[in-house]
């Protein structure tokens, strides 16, 4: 599961870090999140404890997801992407890395993104859609585990185990 900075912000808002457990973003997203902060901050959408806060979750984030780097993609296909979907070129860097992975969903709360990304084939979810609830996210990013075992390494789901409940044990596991 790809995380855009859109969705990963509306993620850590919510304080709900276990379904980033094993997901990935670009480093990109870090300077994305930052610059919403401060932005937030300074039109009094949140105060300063609350961008402290913020501050300190966006730091431990790359202990708990997968950071990929510019160097990890090619800068003419997201050139590609930006022109044919009429994005910038930081939001097709995100749709230049689902596609470089296999069966990878692409969670956005861009709308742009998500229609450029679908086009694309790329499944795409939503943090912050109403109609996903949070158990179906969570089983949505346990799905995506599964289907990334093979590259990554990661653990499967026992059979006969709740999804959720092994991903809430892998999330305990890692807090360790």
């Amino acid at each position: 599961m790809i995380f855009d900075a859109s969705s990963l912000y509306i993620t850590i808002k919510n304080k709900d870090l276990r379904v980033l457990k094993d997901s990935s973003t670009l480093d990109l997203a870090f300077y994305e999140i930052g610059n919403a902060m401060v932005q937030e901050l300074r039109m009094g959408i949140i105060d300063q404890k609350a961008s402290v806060a913020l501050s300190q979750i966006l730091q431990s984030l790359p202990d708990v997801m997968n950071v990929k780097s510019f160097e990890t993609l090619k800068a003419d296909k997201i050139q590609e992407i930006a022109k044919q979907s009429d994005l910038t070129f930081y939001d097709a860097s995100y749709i230049a890395l689902a596609n470089s992975t296999d069966d990878e969903a692409l969670t956005t709360d861009d709308s742009s993104v998500a229609k450029a990304a679908r086009k694309m084939g790329i499944k795409t979810l939503s943090a912050s859609d109403d109609r996903l609830s949070r158990r179906e996210f969570e089983k949505s990013i346990v799905r995506g585990l599964e289907d990334t075992k093979k590259r990554r390494g990661t653990k499967t789901v026992p059979k006969g185990k709740d999804p959720v409940d092994f991903l809430r044990e892998l999330t305990d596991e890692s807090a360790k």
